[in-house]
């Protein structure tokens, strides 16, 4: 019984640390402090109190962080965290912590909408460049065609006056021979 409760147990206490922290931030902004500066707060402090059991822990795991890895952290940081906070925070202060706390319950879904959207989108940019490489494509194989339709018109032209000459050619054969 002990193992089964624990999940409920914890996914209870991460709720109520949500609550108290919108409680919390919708205090501070009401005596007067700058979403901003709020923002910049909650950063530096979970940074403070993460990063060392980050070092300690995963110091023998982790993987070199290359520019190109630094970039992807902090592209993540700024679009997803940050941005995600900031809309919170700001959503925050213009109504109750009751609805802020209600509404990132909504994120999963927003994220699955947008997931939707790049998806129609992504599938209709590839069916337009399909289309444009197609019909390039295409439009090269008509000049193509009228060029060896061209050239055909003319090679059968000189049939053409080859055969007329052969059959002169074998009527005056047929002439002489018949004199």
């Amino acid at each position: 019984m002990g193992k089964d409760v624990l999940p409920l147990l914890l996914m209870v206490v991460v709720q109520l640390g949500y609550a108290g922290t919108a409680i919390i931030s919708k205090l501070v902004m009401d005596e007067g402090m700058d979403p901003y500066v709020h923002l910049s707060y909650r950063q530096i402090l979970a940074t403070i109190s993460i990063a060392p059991f980050a070092y300690f822990f995963e110091r023998k795991t982790r993987p070199k962080l290359t520019p190109f890895t630094l970039f992807l952290i902090f592209l993540c940081s700024v679009l997803g965290v940050t941005a995600m906070q900031m809309t919170c925070i700001i959503g925050l202060k213009n109504s109750t912590a009751t609805i802020t706390t209600a509404m990132a319950n909504l994120i999963p879904a927003n994220t699955f909408l947008l997931a939707l959207i790049c998806r129609v989108m992504g599938s209709i940019v590839i069916v337009i460049g399909l289309y444009s490489f197609l019909w390039g494509k295409k439009k090269d194989m008509n000049d193509i065609t009228v060029h060896v339709k061209e050239e055909e018109s003319k090679e059968k032209k000189q049939l053409t006056n080859f055969d007329s000459e052969l059959q002169l050619s074998k009527n005056s054969d047929v002439y002489s021979n018949s004199r």
